[in-house]
């Protein structure tokens, strides 16, 4: 069953980040509050959080896009920490006389982390995409008037209101 509280929606994507321990539900939570919007506008919807529930109730299809969006976010952030100067280096291996030490390299750390961005962002147009082609519904439908005063002027490219 779908969950419309942002604390749910929060806590399902932690897991689907294999629960990381640098962020907590509560910080994605107020990540998920401020990013309504956001989703508002890729889905063309009306969607607000009070009380700490989506109103109206959000859809499975717009909490994935949601997710996935945090996603790009996350791995946006671990790619700026792992630049960062106060990033710690790893210790790769050592020899068995303690000379030679070899160490992570942070930029091939942050190009796996910019990747993962990349592929959160193309996951998340996909989504969108496939959201408006599903979503799509039509706001005038031609009737049978239509087909029959068409056949008696003798055209049929009229403009239906």
């Amino acid at each position: 069953m779908a969950t419309n509280l942002m604390t749910g929606i929060a806590d399902e994507i932690l897991t689907e980040l294999g629960n990381p321990t640098d962020i907590t539900t509560g910080s994605i939570a107020i990540w998920v509050k401020s990013n309504v919007g956001r989703l508002n506008n890729v889905v063309f919807s009306g969607y607000a959080i009070t009380g700490g529930e989506f109103s109206p109730g959000i859809d499975n299809e717009e909490k994935d896009i949601l997710k996935v969006m945090y996603q790009a976010y996350y791995y946006q952030k671990k790619t700026v920490d792992s630049l960062g100067a106060a990033s710690t280096n790893s210790v790769l291996e050592t020899d068995e006389n303690g000379m030679r030490v070899r160490l992570v390299n942070k930029n091939e750390i942050a190009k796996t982390y910019i990747m993962a961005k990349k592929d959160a962002e193309e996951q998340v147009k996909y989504l969108i995409n496939q959201y408006r082609i599903n979503k799509v519904r039509a706001k005038s439908l031609p009737g049978d008037d239509y087909f029959a005063w068409s056949n008696v002027v003798g055209q049929k490219n009229l403009n239906r209101i």
